[in-house]
């Protein structure tokens, strides 16, 4: 297809950046957005299919009985008039199940001891709650604490006065296969939402490039081929495909790369495929 065969020369094609300095700028447009939807495709189904088979494989009957075994017998956890209390005496803990393989190799969870604290008693807490704990979650007289982005994430549930709810090991065991059927199913929709996903952000990242084009477009003053900024930014649609390449193979592995990396990248391959002319382009 022809869309393969420009996603090669946009990485190396000294003939198609030559083309852009007298090129329409909607066919640049419509270039970057065909990439990034062929993209899309390709990480919806490599990462969706990842997820389901992560998913199938730690989502077993097997640990699913280990996660509910770990729960007290005899604990009950009630939601009444905007506030929590259990009949425990004192502190309660849920134990995190660390005998549970995907648990016990996660850098998330592993860490923890506990899955879960619950003190109705406590109505002020330190940001440290749930180091001090060693918790995953910590439950307060009405509020739920966990950890988002590295800061604590608190939900309150002072405003739920109508809600009644008391949750205990039955409950657990009742509700645990009905909820791993939900996230078998949820699952297989996992491709279309990546796609999703995918694109979007990278439909965003076309805003960005206006900027990057400022770049761009001296390199192209420096190599004496200024045809303006447009002609920049044609360049520039074309040029971020080696970058967006090196994103989805990377990203497997590490963090999405930096702004600087993506402008030092775009910028070597605009002079690898402008540095045979000067004033010809």
């Amino acid at each position: 297809m022809e869309i393969f065969k420009k996603i090669g020369q946009s990485v190396y094609g000294l003939d198609l950046y030559k083309s852009l300095k007298t090129g329409e700028t909607k066919e640049a447009v419509k270039y970057y957005f065909k990439f990034i939807l062929i993209l899309a495709v390709i990480v919806g189904l490599l990462m969706g299919f990842y997820l389901i088979v992560n998913i199938r494989l730690n989502l077993t009957s097997e640990n699913i009985a280990k996660a509910v075994a770990v729960y007290p017998a005899d604990l009950k956890i009630k939601l009444e008039n905007g506030q929590f209390s259990t009949n425990s005496v004192g502190v309660a803990r849920i134990p995190m199940p660390k005998d549970i393989e995907f648990i016990k190799n996660s850098e998330t969870y592993s860490k923890f001891d506990n899955f879960a604290v619950i003190d109705p008693t406590i109505k002020a807490f330190p940001p440290s709650i749930l180091t001090d704990n060693k918790t995953f979650l910590f439950i307060t007289k009405d509020s739920i604490i966990t950890e988002k982005d590295g800061a604590l994430e608190v939900v309150s549930v002072a405003d739920r006065k109508d809600t009644k709810y008391e949750f205990n090991h039955d409950e657990a065991v009742r509700l645990a296969p009905i909820g791993v059927s939900i996230i078998n199913f949820a699952s297989y929709f996992a491709p279309i939402l990546v796609f999703i996903a995918f694109f979007i952000i990278y439909a965003l990242g076309f805003i960005p490039l206006y900027l990057l084009a400022l770049l761009v477009w001296l390199v192209l003053i420096i190599k004496r081929n200024n045809g303006g900024y447009m002609h920049a930014f044609r360049v520039t649609l074309h040029a971020i495909t080696l970058v967006y390449l090196i994103n989805i193979v990377l990203g497997f592995f590490i963090s999405s790369p930096s702004w600087p990396w993506t402008a030092v990248v775009t910028l070597l391959v605009v002079f690898l495929n402008l540095r045979e002319s000067h004033s010809e382009i």
